[in-house]
């Protein structure tokens, strides 16, 4: 697998929410560092729009993610 094909593999795993780590495991990396720095290389390439749209993907998830601990009762102060 080239770096492109993995930098666009890590950046699938990513906005489905896998973490660094196992994003690394999966990849045959050393460790999440490498996983961070190879994203922020192809996020730096992305269009406006791509990023945009990552971010809003992020975002969505990060309110499920609240909404779920609500429901549970537990707050996000």
């Amino acid at each position: 697998m080239t770096r492109a094909e993995k930098a666009r593999k890590a950046m699938e795993m990513r906005a489905a929410g896998a973490t660094y780590a196992q994003i690394a495991k999966r990849l045959g990396y050393a460790g999440p560092g490498p996983v961070y720095g190879l994203l922020k290389r192809y996020i730096s390439r992305m269009s406006y729009e791509g990023v945009a749209e990552m971010r809003a993907v992020q975002l969505d998830r990060l309110r499920d993610h609240l909404q779920a601990k609500d429901e549970t009762g537990l707050t996000h102060r």
